[in-house]
């Protein structure tokens, strides 16, 4: 990993968490942006879910977070839309633009 605090741009940082993975997974992510951002203040960082509550947690300082239209996991270990129709390939394709804006 190259020295952060060096760049002649600030990094732009995209963290992601998956939706069906807990809140762990969400504050590590936290806890990531954080370590980043005292390397490089200069640094943009976004964290990225599908996971609502995720956006009631305190950010760091200089972070953001966008919250992503929801998978689910079925009984039988499938992902679905959690609520925006049956269209798996629909909901990637929503994901998909939202994290390469």
């Amino acid at each position: 990993m190259s020295d952060l605090s060096t760049s002649n741009h600030p990094p732009r940082i995209a963290l992601y968490s998956h939706d069906t993975m807990g809140f762990g997974h969400i504050r590590r992510n936290m806890l990531l942006a954080q370590s980043i951002l005292e390397a490089n203040p200069n640094a943009d960082v976004l964290l990225l879910s599908g996971v609502r509550e995720s956006g009631a947690f305190r950010l760091p300082k200089g972070a953001d977070s966008i919250t992503m239209p929801t998978y689910f996991k079925t009984k039988e270990g499938h992902y679905i839309p959690k609520f925006l129709g049956t269209d798996i390939k629909r909901l990637v394709k929503i994901r998909k633009e939202i994290i390469h804006a």
